[in-house]
C-alpha cells in the first residue's frame, strides 16, 4: 500500500517536471509534432497497353464433318437439305438470292462466284484457297467469323491494275476477320463509309493497299472521302501498307468506335493535291454516347503525309496530321501509342501528332493517352500538338527539320502543350526521359506549356545544334487569348544543350513559383551568333512591362565552353526588354571554360527603355567558375537591389551588380 502511495506520487513529481521542460522547449515540441515529410515528386509509373490478339485462342479450323463433295451449279443445289454437311466446292457461278444454305457445308471457292442478297450461309465453314466464291455484291444475313477470309474471295485479284474497292468493302462489310495474300498488292481509288456494328479484323498478311487515282474524290472539300471511314465498327488493321502514291492524301477516319487497333502498319506518301488537308489516320472519340474505351497503335510507320500550300499560314485548308485524335466527349479511356515512327508531316499547319477537344469534351475527364517509345520527326509546324489532359509520354524522341521548308511563318515549337478551353486548365500532362532535338530553324524551339497544371516535365534532354536564343522551354505564352497560367508544375532533373527556359511575356504563376530544379544547362559555342543574348533563363516580355511572376531555379549548373569570347551569353539570367521581379537564384552554379575577360558571367537586365532588377529578386549559394563575379551582373535600370549572399567567384570574391 505504501509502495502504490509512492509511486503514484514520483509518477506526478515526474509528469510535472515534464510539463515544465516541454514547455521550456515549446518551439522544438511543435516542430516535432507538426513537421511534415517533404514531398518527393517522382513520375507516375509507366502504363502500356496490352497489345494482344483477342483471336489468338480462336480455333480456325473447320468444324463441320465433311460427309460428301458435290459441285452446285444453282441456287437449287446450294439449298438442297440432302446437301448439308457435304462440301461445296465453287466451280461454277450462279444466283442465290435470300436464300438459306443447306445446314453445315463447307465452301471451297474454286473459281465460281456466287451471286445474292440476303444469304443465309447457315453454319457454313468457308474456306480461304486466295480464290474468289462470291460477287462484291453479295451481303450476307450475319458477319462471317469462322475463318479468315481474304479478298480474293469477293473477288479481288492481288497484282493487277484493276480497283479492288468493291471487293474490299464486300470483305468489311460481312467479314470479322479477314486477311490478304501474302505480300499482294491491291487498289483501292474511292471513298468507302462503313456502317455496321461489332469488330472488323484484319491481318493483311504484309500486303499493300495503294491508291493511284483521285479522280473519285472530292479532292478541294477538306472533311470529306477518307478512303476508309468507319461509323460505329471497331477495326483492327495490321502486318500491311498503306501507300498514297502522292495521289491522294486522306486514308481513315474513326467516328464512333468502342475500341480501334493499328500496329506494323507502313503508311506513306498520303498528299492532298489541293490545299484541303492531308491525314494518315483520323479519330472522332465518344466515350459517354457511344462507348469508346481503349485505342492503340503500336509500332507503325507514317511518313510523307502532305498538302499543298495556299500561302496563308494556319488557317483551316493546307493542313496535314499524321494521326490527328479528337476528344468529343469527357468520360474514361485510354489511348496507346508505342513505338511508332512518324515523319515528314508537311502543310501549312502540319503535326505526326495532333490530340484536341471538341464539343462537349472538357480538361477535367478521365481519358488518357500513354505514348512509350515514339519517334516523331521533320513536321512542318510542330512534332506534337497536345490541347486535352492526361497525356503522358515516356522514352520518346522528337525532332524538328533539319532544313527550313517553305515554313510560311509555320515553324512553332517540337511540342506544344496548352489549353484551347478558356478558364480550363489542361492538366496532368508527363514528359519523362524523351529527346527533344531542334536543328535551329528559325523560331523551332523545343517545349512550350502554357494553361497547364499538375505537369511533370523530368529527366528529358532537350538539345540545340548550336547555341540559340530560341528556347528549350518555354513558360505562359506569346500569344495573346492566352493568360499564361501555371499551376503546380514539377519541372527537374533535365538537361538543356545550347538552350534554355524562356518566361514568355504573358507568364501567370497561379499558385507560387515555377520552380526549375536539379537541371543542366550545357552550352558550347560554335560561332554561330544567336542574335540576341543568351541565358538559361530568358525573358522575352513587351517593352516597358515587368514580369512578376514568381521564378525558382535551384540546385542547377551551367556550363559553357568556347574557343573566342561571345560577348552576348550571360550565364543564368537574361532579360533584354522587361524589368524582373519575384526571381530566386539558389545554390546555381555557373563553369566557364576556354574563356577570359567574360563580363556580364551571370546576369544580364537591361534594355534602351532601362530594365530593373530590384529586392524581390534573391540570389543564395551561387559560385560562378572561369570567371570573375565582379560586376558579374549587369542592370540597365535604376534599381539594382537585388539580394545577393554567399554567392561568389572561384577566388572568393562576391558577386556584384553594375
Amino acid at each position: 500500500m505504501q509502495l502504490t502511495k509512492f509511486t503514484s506520487k514520483f509518477m506526478l513529481f515526474l509528469l510535472l517536471m515534464c510539463f515544465i521542460s516541454c514547455s521550456q522547449d515549446s518551439d522544438l515540441l511543435t516542430d516535432l509534432v507538426l513537421e511534415e515529410k517533404e514531398e518527393i515528386i517522382e513520375p507516375s509509373d509507366p502504363v502500356r497497353g496490352s497489345d494482344e490478339d483477342p483471336y489468338k485462342d480462336k480455333d480456325f479450323s473447320n468444324p463441320n464433318k465433311i460427309v460428301g463433295t458435290y459441285y452446285p451449279t444453282s441456287q437449287a443445289d446450294i439449298t438442297n437439305a440432302d446437301n448439308a454437311n457435304k462440301k461445296a466446292i465453287i466451280t461454277n457461278s450462279f444466283t442465290c438470292n435470300n436464300c438459306t444454305f443447306a445446314a453445315n457445308q463447307t465452301i471451297e471457292p474454286a473459281g465460281g462466284v456466287i451471286t445474292g442478297q440476303n444469304i443465309n450461309l447457315n453454319n457454313a465453314y468457308v474456306e480461304n484457297t486466295y480464290k474468289q466464291a462470291f460477287s462484291a455484291s453479295t451481303s450476307f444475313t450475319q458477319v462471317y467469323d469462322k475463318s479468315r477470309l481474304s479478298i480474293e474471295v469477293f473477288g479481288a485479284i492481288s497484282g493487277d491494275d484493276v480497283d479492288d474497292t468493291e471487293a474490299i468493302d464486300a470483305l468489311i462489310n460481312n467479314v470479322e476477320i479477314a486477311t490478304a495474300s501474302p505480300k499482294g498488292s491491291y487498289i483501292k481509288n474511292k471513298p468507302s463509309t462503313y456502317k455496321r456494328e461489332g469488330n472488323f479484323d484484319w491481318n493483311l498478311n504484309g500486303a499493300k493497299i495503294e491508291t493511284t487515282s483521285n479522280s473519285n474524290f472530292r479532292i478541294n472539300t477538306f472533311d470529306v472521302d477518307y478512303i476508309f471511314t468507319f461509323y460505329n465498327l471497331n477495326p483492327r488493321f495490321y502486318n500491311g501498307e498503306f501507300d498514297g502514291t502522292d495521289t491522294y492524301g486522306r486514308l481513315i477516319w474513326l467516328r464512333g468506335q468502342q475500341s480501334f487497333y493499328f500496329a506494323d502498319l507502313n503508311v506513306h506518301n498520303y498528299h492532298s493535291t489541293s490545299n484541303a488537308r492531308g491525314i494518315a489516320f483520323r479519330v472522332n472519340m465518344l466515350p459517354q454516347s457511344k462507348g469508346f474505351y481503349k485505342g492503340e497503335f503500336y509500332r507503325n510507320t507514317i511518313n510523307n503525309i502532305s498538302s499543298a500550300s495556299d500561302g496563308i499560314a494556319n488557317n483551316v485548308n493546307g493542313l496535314s496530321k499524321g494521326i490527328l485524335l479528337g476528344l468529343y466527349e469527357d468520360g474514361d479511356a485510354d489511348v496507346f501509342l508505342e513505338g511508332n515512327t512518324i515523319t515528314n508531316i508537311i502543310g501549312d499547319d502540319a503535326e505526326c501528332l495532333y490530340i484536341s477537344p471538341h464539343g462537349s469534351a472538357t480538361m477535367d475527364n478521365n481519358v488518357n493517352f500513354y505514348l512509350t517509345n515514339e519517334t516523331y520527326k521533320y513536321a512542318k509546324r510542330r512534332q506534337v500538338k497536345i490541347t486535352v489532359s492526361n497525356v503522358h509520354i515516356r522514352d520518346s524522341y522528337f525532332e524538328a527539320p533539319g532544313v527550313e521548308q517553305d515554313f510560311n511563318g509555320q515553324a512553332a515549337v517540337i511540342i506544344g502543350v496548352f489549353s484551347t478551353k478558356k478558364g480550363q486548365t489542361n492538366k496532368n500532362f508527363e514528359l519523362i526521359n524523351s529527346d527533344l532535338i531542334s536543328n535551329n530553324i528559325p523560331t523551332m524551339g523545343a517545349i512550350a506549356v502554357t494553361e497547364l497544371e499538375d505537369a511533370k516535365i523530368i529527366g528529358n534532354r532537350i538539345t540545340f545544334s548550336d547555341v540559340s536564343n530560341y528556347p528549350g522551354l518555354t513558360l505562359g505564352s506569346g500569344t495573346t487569348g492566352y493568360y499564361g497560367v501555371l499551376i503546380n508544375n514539377t519541372i527537374k532533373e533535365n538537361v538543356f544543350t545550347n538552350c534554355g527556359v524562356e518566361i514568355a511575356r504573358i507568364f501567370d504563376p497561379k499558385e507560387g513559383p515555377v520552380v526549375i530544379e536539379d537541371c543542366i544547362f550545357n552550352y558550347k559555342w560554335g560561332g554561330n551568333n544567336p542574335g540576341n543574348y543568351v541565358g538559361a533563363l530568358r525573358y522575352s516580355s513587351s517593352s516597358n512591362a515587368t514580369v512578376t511572376g514568381s521564378v525558382t531555379l535551384q540546385n542547377s549548373t551551367i556550363n559553357y565552353s568556347a574557343t573566342n569570347i561571345f560577348n552576348l551569353f550571360s550565364g543564368v539570367v537574361v532579360s533584354i526588354v522587361s524589368s524582373v521581379e519575384n526571381l530566386t537564384i539558389d545554390n546555381v552554379t555557373v563553369n566557364y571554360k576556354g574563356l577570359s575577360g567574360v563580363g556580364q558571367a551571370f546576369g544580364y537586365i537591361g534594355s534602351k527603355n532601362s530594365s530593373n532588377f530590384g529586392n524581390t529578386n534573391t540570389i543564395t549559394n551561387c559560385t560562378i567558375n572561369g570567371a570573375l563575379a565582379t560586376g558579374a551582373i549587369k542592370v540597365t535600370g535604376s534599381n539594382k537591389a537585388v539580394k545577393i549572399s554567399n554567392s561568389k567567384d572561384g577566388s572568393g570574391l562576391p558577386i556584384t551588380v553594375f
